[in-house]
């Protein structure tokens, strides 16, 4: 008898770490991060192949040392030499920031036709503080026609910034495509605190129209500053990439989380809120649920719904200059599964707790028997 005691303690202590586990444990925030469509491909008059984009952070950790891959094709899509690499101009990129890149590919032949990437890879880092401002900036040709951004810097912070660069991205007003990066260091290593500086950095390699619009970030060892836009109207939407839920198939009891990534390019305005909208059956009007920022990502959770009812909902996403998304259309949807109780253990949880309790049945026999 005591045996079985001791072995019903055990089934009980084993169910109740794996519960504890599987329900009260947070989720630790991930560094994630990828490359924007925006991204262009010119030709130099030396024959280079110039690749320009931006990579955003969209986890909510900082990410540093992000490197960019491109495999380059010929017109068979063909790969025509090895992968070539080059880390975003800005070292630590902070939670829902971009940074530029641009990499340059000699081709005499002429064979390159396109182009593909590889996920960016980079490490989690702790952010830098905001501790540079950038207080004005002009864009000009000079007489070459190469574009420059010219402007003023000072170090805010109570210590001084050492090797402060400055980087700046261009892009086309009427597609966003990103059209130019220019980057450069100031005259001199040290900005002391509150001290000002002057700076002029230029786009080498591709020739950037002059009504393009830039966005300034500056980074030096110790700092960040805040991004500064030259005068443009926001006339781009947020850019909502994927809508997922989980559950996919509750039941009665369940109730569904919604997440969605959204984004926006480096030149716009930046996602002011995101909000779900949820109906039930034909229910013509749909319900708001504010989304909260989390874990890189929007979320929000649809109420547990009656069984056998169907839910539709989509995401719509405004900037701030009202600029407006919404996705999907249609709608997407699920049924709520019409039985009251499902388990919440996954396959392989459920295959465990069954493999421990044909232990126990097991010894429970053989010890029967050994009784007899």
């Amino acid at each position: 008898m005591k045996t079985l005691q001791r072995l019903m303690i055990l089934f009980i202590i084993i169910v109740t770490t794996v519960a504890f586990l599987w329900f009260v444990v947070p989720a630790k925030a991930e560094a994630s991060g990828f490359i924007r469509p925006n991204h262009s491909m010119f030709r130099d008059s030396l024959s280079n192949v110039h690749i320009v984009g931006e990579v955003q952070n969209i986890g909510d950790v900082p990410v540093n040392l992000t490197r960019v891959t491109v495999t380059f094709l010929d017109a068979q899509n063909n790969p025509i030499s090895p992968s070539k690499s080059e880390y975003t101009k800005l070292n630590v990129i902070l939670p829902r920031r971009t940074a530029p890149f641009k990499i340059v590919f000699p081709d005499s032949a002429g064979k390159v036709a396109n182009y593909v990437f590889s996920s960016p890879t980079f490490t989690s880092t702790t952010a830098k503080p905001i501790g540079l401002n950038i207080s004005s900036t002009n864009s000009y040709l000079d007489s070459g026609g190469w574009m420059h951004v010219a402007g003023t810097i000072k170090n805010t912070a109570s210590i001084n910034a050492t090797f402060v660069k400055i980087v700046a991205t261009f892009y086309n007003k009427t597609t966003g495509k990103v059209v130019g990066v220019a980057d450069g260091y100031l005259a001199t290593s040290t900005l002391e605190a509150n001290q000002t500086a002057n700076f002029d950095v230029q786009v080498s390699g591709v020739k950037v129209p002059s009504n393009s619009s830039s966005v300034v970030t500056a980074e030096s060892m110790e700092f960040l500053s805040e991004t500064y836009s030259a005068a443009l109207v926001d006339r781009t939407p947020p850019d909502i990439i994927s809508v997922a839920w989980n559950p996919q198939s509750p039941n009665s009891t369940q109730s569904v989380d919604v997440s969605a990534s959204v984004v926006e390019p480096g030149y716009a305005s930046g996602v002011k809120n995101v909000t779900l909208w949820y109906a039930v059956d034909d229910a013509l009007t749909f319900q708001p649920i504010s989304m909260q920022w989390q874990n890189g990502q929007w979320r929000a959770t649809i109420p547990a719904q009656n069984g056998g009812v169907t839910v539709q909902f989509f995401v719509k996403a405004f900037d701030n200059e009202q600029n407006g998304a919404m996705y999907p259309s249609p709608p997407y949807g699920y049924t709520v599964v019409n039985e009251s109780v499902a388990s919440p253990f996954p396959l392989e949880l459920a295959v465990a707790l069954v493999i421990v309790v044909a232990i126990i049945v097991g010894i429970l026999i053989k010890y029967r028997r050994k009784l007899r």
